[in-house]
């Protein structure tokens, strides 16, 4: 890598020189406008390849792996596949890189990546590539090169410095010199303003876009540039991400961005603007926040009151909204009632925007509870079957398994359960491929007597082509409920049967925690699985 960028660099009396900083600002001005992406439809599912299946016997998931699954994506309605880092890095996750070029070993090669991308292609997927372009790997050989001489050319990819602005995050390379790192020593900060990252970056991430690659999820967005003193949320950091968008997205590419935060206004600004976006879609924290906030209070208006801002905003469609992740504990983990962890997959998978799912989320897994030291306890191998290891790998998995995976926590097991969560999954998926209104229609939230039931519609231009989804927030029964501001009162209530229901008479009830799923047409073919009896 190091090799492509020397001709870039200043040639002054024979002796080699650091080229000068590039400014975001004038180089963003200077590049063709690109217009944004549309959302895309479907599901997006995040897969850490370490844990997804073994094709090879090793105990480590592979690329050839998740081949080995695209059907089961297909099967649930998954239109976009986000791959957890798959570029060569010391640690298991590989949020820190040592080159964005090439695949990791234990992985697979180039030409299996490659596949993947066929085969999910000839299944209507899109693989995103999960891409850390804040920092790389302190193994990375630009950095080792630097910890050899502070001096060495490479030292311009980094911010190397002899003052510190922030002692918590600048860390000792030599005598009276330090480097910053925002996530901890072992990931050093790439400089944005350096031509060698400038060159390379976008450089080896379009040679994936060119084979085949669907676009990138973006790491750590906010912490991107840092400014005289300012760790996050800089103007030359959003300079540097409309760069980024204009070699990178648009037609090229979906970009998908995590900025970090529960607040939307502190996530709003990292989509850009129209004449310069920095992404396609947004991590939705802040709405997952508000559908959280409104199960823990028993009331609609947290997430009605985000849900409103998101439209005043214009940006309904773009949030991707996370059930799980690879930061965060599972919901099995944090949410004991079941009944409860239902009704949220129904509100993920029928609000507006991107649902998100983290691997196993759909089985309702829980993390492994068996003390290891190998990773994150939430991210442990998918269990396909009840057999031994899972179904996962043929031989000792490189981390535990969940507990319960071989009493019916696994996908085959799930998939003879008419009452499962996988079960539920599914008919949700089928649903949304059969309505428009739930991929791109409006939303419509309406008013009930009862503020712990959430009453919303979705909503395409034909009239029919519209799905009424009621939830109910809280752990008390509902005998009554009406929704006195429908247009449409007669609706088909998938949840029990098709049958036919009036919701403007309140003739309708909710168990605690409870749900029901109504079309404008009758679907003869599609049923929806209710509550589980408490």
């Amino acid at each position: 890598m190091v090799s492509r960028l020397l001709p870039s660099l200043l040639v002054v009396a024979g002796c080699v020189t650091q080229p000068a900083p590039l400014d975001m600002c004038v180089e963003v001005a200077d590049e063709p406008a690109k217009a944004r992406r549309p959302p895309p439809s479907g599901l997006m599912y995040e897969v850490y390849v370490r844990s997804w299946q073994d094709s090879d016997g090793d105990g480590i998931g592979d690329l050839a792996g998740v081949v080995e699954h695209l059907d089961h994506l297909e099967a649930i309605g998954v239109r976009t596949l986000w791959l957890m880092p798959v570029f060569p890095s010391p640690s298991r996750a590989g949020y820190d890189p040592v080159a964005l070029d090439s695949v990791r070993p234990d992985y697979g090669d180039e030409a299996d990546l490659l596949a993947l991308f066929d085969a999910a292609a000839a299944r209507g997927i899109d693989v995103i590539l999960d891409a850390p372009v804040n920092h790389v790997s302190d193994q990375h050989p630009w950095f080792q090169a630097v910890v050899e001489d502070p001096d060495a050319l490479e030292a311009d990819a980094f911010l190397v410095s002899d003052r510190q602005w922030d002692e918590l995050r600048w860390y000792p390379l030599a005598e009276d010199r330090w480097y910053y790192a925002y996530f901890g020593e072992e990931m050093p900060d790439l400089d944005w303003t350096s031509p060698l990252v400038a060159d390379s970056v976008p450089a080896d991430l379009g040679q994936w876009l060119d084979q085949g690659a669907g676009g990138y999820r973006f790491d750590a967005v906010r912490q991107l540039v840092e400014d005289d003193g300012a760790i996050a949320d800089t103007e030359v950091g959003h300079c540097t991400l409309a760069w980024l968008y204009a070699r990178l997205g648009g037609r090229r590419g979906l970009v998908f961005s995590e900025a970090w935060s529960e607040d939307l206004d502190e996530v709003l600004p990292y989509l850009g603007t129209e004449d310069r976006p920095e992404a396609d879609l947004l991590l939705g924290m802040p709405r997952r926040r508000a559908i959280a906030d409104a199960f823990q209070q028993a009331d609609r208006a947290p997430l009605v009151v985000e849900l409103l801002a998101e439209a005043d905003a214009g940006v309904l469609e773009r949030m991707a909204t996370p059930l799980g992740s690879h930061d965060l504990p599972r919901l099995a983990d944090m949410v004991p009632e079941a009944a409860l962890r239902r009704a949220w997959m129904v509100l993920q998978l029928t609000l507006p925007g991107v649902p998100v799912l983290y691997y196993g989320d759909e089985i309702d897994l829980y993390s492994t509870d068996v003390d290891q030291q190998q990773d994150q306890p939430w991210r442990a191998p998918m269990p396909w079957t009840a057999d031994a290891w899972g179904g996962f790998s043929t031989s000792t998995p490189w981390m535990a398994l969940a507990d319960g995976y071989a009493e019916g926590f696994n996908v085959a097991d799930q998939w003879q359960d008419p009452w499962s969560m996988l079960s539920l999954v599914g008919a949700l998926a089928r649903l949304r491929e059969a309505v428009d209104a739930l991929d791109h229609g409006a939303l419509i939230v309406h008013d009930t007597h009862d503020r712990a039931v959430l009453a919303f519609e979705r909503r395409a231009d034909d009239a029919d082509d519209a799905v009424m989804v009621l939830v109910n927030l809280g752990d008390r029964a509902i005998d009554e409920v009406a929704v006195p501001t429908l247009e449409r009162v007669a609706w088909f209530d998938l949840t029990d049967g098709g049958v036919e229901r009036d919701l403007g008479t309140g003739a309708v009830g909710l168990p605690p925690l409870g749900y029901r799923v109504l079309s404008a047409a009758p679907l003869p073919d599609l049923a929806v699985p209710g509550p589980v009896p408490r």
